[in-house]
């Protein structure tokens, strides 16, 4: 089931494996932000040291410029 906040995998992947992450695509410095993408449902998450929330496809490309520039 694909949830708006992402999928099942992906919304209770830090509550279930707290000491994991997953693959970071990019970094944001100046936010203090990383960039992570679901495998599963293909949902941006940005996460900093406290919290994780999902971005839109446009948040993401604001926050990580570089990395979608170099996407494309």
């Amino acid at each position: 089931m694909i949830l708006s906040n992402g999928c099942e995998i992906c919304a209770n992947f830090w509550l279930k494996y707290p000491k994991k992450q997953p693959y970071r695509l990019a970094e944001n410095a100046g936010e203090q932000m990383f960039l992570y993408k679901c495998d599963h449902c293909k949902t941006y998450w940005g996460a900093d040291l406290r919290t994780a929330r999902v971005l839109t496809l446009e948040e993401a490309k604001s926050l990580f410029p570089k990395y979608f520039s170099r996407e494309s």
